[in-house]
């Protein structure tokens, strides 16, 4: 009976462990920043006269990612004008998308503005590798996704629609390193 005590006991404390880990890491990405670089490179359809031409894209923003108490939420920052930021995309990453080294984001929508104005628009998924330091601070977060799909919108005023392949490359930042522009939640 004592054997059986002690090892409710310790199935216990386990618990309790892994509890608190999963915990930590289920909030180290909140009110964290990212430089996301976006490339694209393919051929614009004009949707006036049909005409293909070959183009390359490349634009950057901001992804910020803070925790709601349910989920993370994600917020994409352009410049949609020369020195004003704006949100102009993100998403939900639901609890059970949360493990205790990594935090997997299904599919959002990731669109970047420009002044000039060009929307850039990619569908995505991937996921956020997490390393804490001893006091459950986070060290270094580390994004990675297969690859992105263009979302065939409307990128120019004349309404050009995309074809082709886009790059992403996300860089955790601090949030001193934003530009001052950039609306810091």
């Amino acid at each position: 009976m004592k054997q059986i005590k002690m090892m409710f006991v310790a199935l216990g404390f386990v618990a309790l462990v892994c509890a608190g880990a999963s915990t930590a890491s289920a909030q180290a990405l909140d009110d964290t920043w990212f430089k996301v670089d976006m490339s694209f490179k393919g051929e614009a359809v004009d949707t006036d006269d049909s005409s293909i031409s070959k183009l390359s894209i490349k634009t950057s923003g901001y992804l910020y990612i803070y925790d709601t108490g349910a989920a993370y939420e994600t917020q994409i920052f352009s410049e949609v004008d020369e020195g004003v930021w704006n949100v102009t995309g993100g998403g939900t990453i639901p609890p059970e998308f949360i493990t205790d080294d990594e935090i997997f984001m299904p599919i959002q929508s990731w669109v970047f503005i420009t002044p000039d104005p060009t929307q850039l628009a990619a569908s995505l998924s991937g996921k956020f590798k997490v390393k804490l330091n001893k006091d459950d601070s986070l060290k270094k977060a580390t994004f990675s996704t297969q690859g992105a799909t263009v979302l065939p919108l409307p990128f120019t005023p004349e309404n050009d629609i995309l074809f082709g392949k886009i790059k992403v490359k996300v860089k955790m930042i601090d949030v001193d390193d934003l530009p001052p522009e950039v609306p810091v939640i």
